[in-house]
């Protein structure tokens, strides 16, 4: 999916093979392998085809890969991320934090329409 997606989208859209790989295996954070597996939503279509994926790069975070005709998951992804990603405040509220570029409407939509707001740039 990265592979195909990366002519068709912009930079920044998906995670390019060199950021999942320092994800992988330059970080002594992410626990075991059910663990990570467990952190990791995958979309794929009814013939087995990867199409898009949520994941965390630290607690409380979601990050979106998807391939751009399949724009149609993301509120089933969102609500993976939302029962799977989130993190309990000091208020003992659920929060997740999406992170996704200034560019992006349909998703800015999309979240808006489930009380998210746009919070400062972390920088990434």
């Amino acid at each position: 999916m990265l592979v195909e997606t990366h002519k068709l989208v912009q930079p920044g859209w998906n995670w390019d093979i060199r950021r999942w790989v320092g994800w992988l295996f330059d970080r002594e954070d992410l626990g075991t392998d059910a663990e990570l597996a467990d952190g990791v939503g995958l979309s794929d279509t009814p013939d087995g085809r990867l199409v898009g994926a949520v994941h965390q790069e630290a607690p409380g975070e979601a990050w979106i890969e998807l391939h751009p005709d399949y724009r149609h998951l993301e509120l089933a992804i969102v609500v993976w991320a939302e029962e799977r990603l989130s993190i309990a405040s000091a208020a003992g509220l659920r929060t997740v934090a999406f992170v996704l570029g200034d560019d992006d409407a349909p998703r800015h939509r999309l979240l808006a329409s489930r009380g998210y707001a746009i919070a400062e740039s972390g920088g990434r």
